[in-house]
């Protein structure tokens, strides 16, 4: 399980950051810019673009397929070139919560190595991203697994591949880890922040990112497993508002935290990670002209 650094659940309190946001049909959009980044994992320096999803994510699909393809592109643009794009599904194929970057790498459409017209997507006219014949862009995916069973770790599995093929841009996809029941399966996040594998489940194993490929680098990542901690202060909260009742939110705090972590995740979650997936790659489809609908 991975972490986008200033992930969800860290940047909406830091005051540091500035962050716009616009109410749309099917989710609410939030646009956060840190542009000075520090030591904290949670304020490094980017752009971070979050949908709260206001319905089911099966019943705003055209929406959100193409608002979050749009978004995906916008991020592209750091791009001086955009010829090749690299999409890696991060995460444990053996653990249905931690399936989704596997899954999304799974279900794109991969047409590097294949014949045809590719073209500079930035300086060309973006609408004609559906053209059948022209402006495609080589997509090609990888899957490194996690370090227990490979030996190998993220980071340093994604490097190589940079080296050989060079791309133009890496898209990284994962599994996110949350303290609120809210963000579960209902916020997606893009950010060009990189992202730092095993973060999640506190074992960073290398950072994957600009700064260590030289290469443009865009995180996905949704909240699919829930920290216990964060389970039992929503309910403390919930208690607090509806009992009138005050809680010794420390005295709790201490009691939870001098327990070893636990996480949990939606009883549903097989069907949550594929249909969750699914949408994902849709939307990288369409943001690079592989996409029908």
């Amino acid at each position: 399980m991975e972490y986008i650094q200033c992930a969800i659940d860290g940047f909406e309190k830091d005051k540091k950051t500035q962050s716009v946001k616009s109410d749309l049909k099917f989710a609410v959009k939030s646009v956060t810019e840190i542009k000075n980044g520090n030591t904290d994992s949670v304020s490094k320096a980017g752009i971070y673009i979050t949908y709260d999803l206001k319905k089911a994510l099966a019943d705003c699909r055209a929406d959100f397929i193409k608002s979050f393809g749009m978004d995906i592109l916008s991020l592209a643009k750091s791009c001086i070139k955009l010829e090749t794009v690299l999409v890696v599904g991060l995460g444990n194929s053996s653990f249905e919560c931690d399936r989704l970057g596997p899954i999304v790498a799974s279900k794109i459409t991969v047409t590097r190595g294949r014949e045809y017209v590719v073209q500079n997507v930035l300086e060309s006219k973006r609408l004609r991203r559906h053209n059948k014949d022209k402006n495609k862009i080589a997509v090609c995916r990888a899957v490194p697994e996690v370090l227990s069973k490979t030996g190998i770790n993220s980071s340093e599995f994604v490097e190589g591949i940079c080296e050989k093929i060079k791309p133009d841009l890496v898209i990284v996809c994962d599994t996110l880890c949350t303290l609120s029941v809210g963000r579960i399966n209902n916020s997606f996040q893009l950010s060009d922040a990189g992202i730092k594998p095993g973060g999640g489940v506190g074992v960073e194993t290398g950072d994957i990112s600009k700064e260590s490929l030289n290469i443009p680098v865009i995180a996905i990542g949704v909240p699919l497993v829930l920290k216990t901690s964060g389970l039992i202060f929503d309910f403390l909260s919930a208690y607090e508002s509806k009992a009138g009742r005050s809680v010794d939110m420390k005295r709790y705090g201490q009691m939870v935290l001098s327990q070893s972590a636990k996480y949990v995740t939606p009883k549903d979650i097989d069907f949550v990670v594929e249909q969750t997936a699914e949408m994902i790659a849709k939307a990288i489809d369409f943001a690079f002209g592989n996409c029908q609908e």
